[in-house]
This record gives C-alpha cells, sequence and structure tokens, in this order.
C-alpha cells in the first residue's frame, strides 16, 4: 500500500524557508516501522481515479520518519521541493511508502478526516533578504588576514587575544517600503563544541568590505541587540526588530556582528553566504513572516481499511487555534513532561513533572503551527497546536 497527496500552492509567497508535511496516524499494526516522503513529479492524477495500476511514478526521496503511535503527528522536512514546485507549476505531489519489510499496516487520516486530523503543509514564509556581505574576523598573530570567502564563519572568546573571533554581516534593506513588524536574524549554526552565549550587537558603520575586514580594522560594535543560549547545531533566530525598523527608515542598511559574551572557548561555527547548500545561507525574515496551511486537494491511501483510532489519552488542550495562551489539562496524568516545538524543529517550552492544568503562554511566538509532545510514565501525546494573532 501506498498513500498519495496533493497540494495546491497558489497563495504561497515568494519566500519559503520550511514545509513540513503533516500526518496524523489513525490507526497502527505494530510499534516500529520506518515510513518515506517521496517527491511525485505528475500532479495529473485524480483521487476519484488513481488506482495501483495508473499511479503515478515515484521519485526523489524527501524524508524518512520513525516512531509511530495511533494518534500522534508525524512530520516529513519537505522544503526544498515545496520551494522549487512554488517557482514551476503551485502544485506539489508526495507519495508515502513504507521503507522496511515488516509488513506493518499503518493508516493515516486523510482531508475526509475531522479538520483537526486533515493532512497540513505548513509553511514557515516571509519576506527574506540575504546577506549582501559577511566575513569573521580572527585576532592574535592573524588579526590582519580576512576570512570574507568562507563558506561559514566562526564565534569564539578566549582569554588568549589570538584565539577570539568575531562574525559580521550586513543586509540591504532598501527595498522594504512597509513599517517593520518583525525582524529576525536566522542564522545555521553548523557545529559547536559546547554550550555558550551568543550576542548580536549592533554597528552603525556600514562601510566595511567582507574582502578586506580584519580583526584590525574591523567597525566598532554598538548595544546588543538580543541574547542566545547556544548548545545545538541547527537555525538560531535572533529577535531584532526595532533596529530593523530603525535602519529601514534611516540608511536602508544594517551591519551586525555576533559575539560570545562568555569565557567559555567554545567554537560556534555558522554558514556563510557563500555556502554550498543555498537553504543554510543567513537571512532576515522581516515583517510577513507567518505559517501558511494547506489541506491536501487530494489525497488516497490504496486498500486502507476502516480502523476505529485508540485514544492514547485524556489530555485535553485549549483554546486552539491559541492567541496569547492555551491551557493543558493533563487529568490523569502523573508526572508529566511538556515540550513545545516550533515548525523548525527548535524547543520553545519545556516543563518537568506536572500534574493538573497548566498554562503556556504563547504571546511571543509567532502565528504558525507548532507541535506539542507530552510524555507520562505510560503514554505519548503529541498534538498540532495553532498560534493565530
Amino acid at each position: 500500500r501506498k498513500s498519495y497527496l496533493k497540494f495546491d500552492l497558489p497563495d504561497a509567497p515568494t519566500n519559503v524557508y520550511s514545509a513540513k508535511l503533516w500526518l496524523k496516524v489513525s490507526s497502527l499494526s505494530g510499534f516500529s516501522t520506518i515510513h518515506t516522503a517521496k517527491f511525485v513529479d505528475d500532479d495529473s492524477w485524480d483521487e476519484a481515479t488513481i488506482t495501483w495500476n495508473n499511479k503515478p511514478t515515484e521519485g526523489t526521496t524527501l524524508d524518512s520518519q520513525t516512531g509511530h503511535i495511533v494518534g500522534n503527528w508525524i512530520v516529513f522536512d519537505v522544503t526544498s521541493q515545496v520551494e522549487t514546485e512554488r517557482k514551476g507549476n503551485d502544485t506539489i505531489s508526495f507519495v508515502i511508502t513504507e521503507t522496511s519489510l515488516d509488513e506493518l499496516l499503518t493508516t493515516y487520516f486523510t482531508k475526509e478526516a475531522d479538520e483537526d486530523d486533515r493532512p497540513v503543509l505548513a509553511i514557515i514564509s516571509g519576506d527574506g533578504i540575504a546577506a549582501d556581505a559577511d566575513a569573521y574576523v580572527m585576532g592574535g598573530s592573524n588579526q590582519n588576514v580576512n576570512y570574507g570567502s568562507t563558506e561559514t564563519m566562526v564565534v569564539k572568546k578566549h582569554d588568549i587575544e589570538l584565539y577570539n573571533r568575531k562574525s559580521y554581516m550586513r543586509f540591504d534593506l532598501s527595498h522594504i517600503n512597509d513599517t517593520v513588524s518583525s525582524a529576525s536574524l536566522m542564522v545555521k549554526l553548523v557545529s559547536i563544541n559546547g554550550t555558550t552565549i551568543n550576542n548580536v550587537r549592533y554597528i552603525s558603520d556600514d562601510s566595511w568590505n567582507e574582502s578586506s575586514i580584519t580583526w584590525q580594522n574591523k567597525p566598532a560594535e554598538g548595544v546588543t541587540l538580543n541574547v542566545q543560549n547556544i548548545q545545538t547545531a541547527g537555525w538560531i533566530e535572533y529577535d531584532i526588530t526595532e533596529q530593523v525598523e530603525s535602519e529601514r527608515i534611516g540608511d536602508g542598511k544594517i551591519s551586525l556582528v555576533i559575539v560570545d559574551s562568555t569565557l567559555t572557548n567554545v567554537l560556534a561555527t555558522y554558514a556563510t553566504r557563500e555556502a554550498a547548500n543555498v537553504y543554510d545561507r543567513p537571512y532576515l525574515l522581516i515583517n510577513n513572516s507567518e505559517t501558511l496551511q494547506r489541506i491536501a486537494s487530494s489525497s488516497v491511501n490504496f486498500d486502507a481499511i476502516d480502523n476505529n483510532s485508540t485514544e492514547i489519552n485524556k489530555i485535553l488542550t485549549f483554546p486552539n487555534p491559541a492567541t496569547s495562551y492555551f491551557v493543558i489539562d493533563l487529568n490523569d496524568a502523573v508526572d508529566a513532561q511538556v515540550y513545545l516545538f516550533d515548525a523548525k524543529g527548535l524547543l520553545l517550552y519545556n516543563q518537568e513533572n506536572v500534574i493538573g492544568k497548566i498554562v503556556v503562554p504563547t504571546d511571543t511566538y509567532k502565528m504558525g503551527v507548532y507541535l506539542l509532545r507530552v510524555i507520562d510514565k505510560s503514554n505519548v501525546y503529541m498534538e498540532k497546536i495553532l498560534i493565530n494573532k
């Protein structure tokens, strides 16, 4: 059996930074399986006529997932293909296949299910601005060496100047005409060898050049705009809204530097605009960043059987969609662990040893789709949380 889904993307914004295919497990005949999401190039298939004999050809493997539990959401990362299709025919098809030969039967909900159970394509999008310059500088005997053409930039604070490193970026804001309501610096942390704190600071002098900047001639640092605890590779988001809006109505450019504010001697390595993977390059996420939901326009599961889904818990969440908060009623769950992730998989909130009801504040989160995971001694509960503003 294979399951096909098709989504229309006519309203997708011009920039797509993350796209996740969310499928909710309806039933499962075992406990361990691996499913793969593949691209289907032919969008002409119809859910009313598709069969095994006329099914379209499978294409590139996009992502594989395991850990299926009845009632949980399985999330496939399909970012690169969604961005490609958005620039093409604005329609995208997927097929979900079984990778292992364990003969387990997994049933997902389709678009004919209740609204909260239907397949969702969650797209993180917005007005993204790529860096027009980036480089890092190094102290000591390397103080006159330029590092403006490398695929990575480095941040480190050491008690010996030779090992100190700072990373600089500049962005052009001249094409932004409207007031900036939100702006985040998005940088991909490629590697890190410990835990530390990185600061983003404002640079008033935009005249520096990535091909000539060194430790010796680097521009002066200004105010600290945002601080993040850095410990795991992945996307790091720094909120710099106020400074971006100030520079938009000013000279139309903004320069930033990432520095380490501790003496942990931890080396943090970020991708630059020269990175081989274009999806790893730094950018500003501006103004209208939002998560769009696209309910599958067509979905079909060959030979799917009707099974009653098993309710794994009596945990309740409300209101959903949420605005400034939502409540988790744990009922009989004891010593539960509560986690909230964004669509990129970043952990935003967690509480341990929870009993009864808790209120999760969401007023600082952007509009979008989030994943709630609650674990008690005997169950794992997962729920899609929608945040509207």
